[in-house]
């Protein structure tokens, strides 16, 4: 009877296991795949994991787990710092959870795009993460990107064009 109350606490996290499995895949591993082969040129995340894994371009690490100094910024909610951060290591794309940014996010970067886990989320902060463009000198290439790696994402993923995504125009405000 000790064993079976004992092993009862570990019925739940067994059974989500799966799930939570799904969750990397469906989000952190296409965050990934949507770098190292779609964009390949640097980016700013804020969950460094898949996307750094075997990338050879240049991540920006926007929640500090890896730069203190980020983490400060992400703290003080330093939208600021940010944009500098982005322009200083030239990154056009940024995609992160929007929630979670939430003032800290510039006001001139566009959101084009949201990534959307297709079940219950387990494992990842959100169950969304936006894709921003930090300059507009690469709407064109990113937008051939979002729409290319949008055409291959596995079934139940969601994947929707937002904002400035949706017009044709003035993304950035310096067009």
């Amino acid at each position: 009877m000790v064993l079976l109350v004992f092993a009862a606490s570990y019925v739940v996290p067994v059974a989500q296991t799966p799930t939570a499995a799904r969750n990397i895949f469906e989000q952190q591993y296409q965050m990934h795949r949507f770098v190292t082969e779609f964009w390949k040129a640097p980016v700013a995340v804020n969950d460094l994991g898949w996307v750094a894994y075997r990338n050879p371009d240049y991540v920006l690490d926007m929640r500090g787990l890896g730069f203190a100094r980020a983490r400060i910024a992400f703290e003080q909610r330093d939208a600021g710092w940010f944009d500098h951060a982005v322009a200083e290591k030239r990154v056009e794309m940024a995609i992160i959870y929007k929630n979670s940014f939430e003032g800290a996010i510039p006001a001139r970067w566009a959101e084009l795009a949201v990534l959307r886990l297709g079940g219950a989320r387990i494992t990842p902060k959100e169950d969304r993460v936006s894709f921003y463009l930090t300059d507009s000198a690469a709407r064109e290439r990113a937008m051939k990107a979002l729409k290319a790696f949008a055409a291959t994402l596995p079934k139940g993923v969601g994947f929707q064009m937002v904002g400035a995504a949706m017009q044709h125009e003035n993304i950035l405000g310096k067009d």
